[in-house]
């Protein structure tokens, strides 16, 4: 019984931490962004692009992996002449 009960107080706190998450990200604007793999010799790379709201002349892109965190950089859409 004990191991039921154990089974089930560990479900439904996966169960809910994805709920919370949705709580708290309720109502928030969401910015269309693409997003892609990039496969490199040992580090799988993801690649997020996304031009921000209040920025609307800049490209963002992140970067992560498993190996080396995140890394994020913002540069300017326009092309200089």
């Amino acid at each position: 019984m004990k191991k039921i009960l154990c089974a089930l107080f560990v479900l439904i706190s996966f169960a809910n931490a994805g709920v919370w998450e949705k709580l708290q990200s309720f109502g928030d604007e969401v910015v269309p962004s693409e997003s892609y793999d990039v496969e490199a010799k040992g580090w799988n790379f993801r690649v997020y692009e996304f031009i921000p709201k209040n920025a609307p002349e800049k490209l963002c892109i992140i970067v992560a992996s498993d190996k080396n965190g995140i890394q994020v950089e913002c540069f300017d859409r326009k092309n200089k002449k």
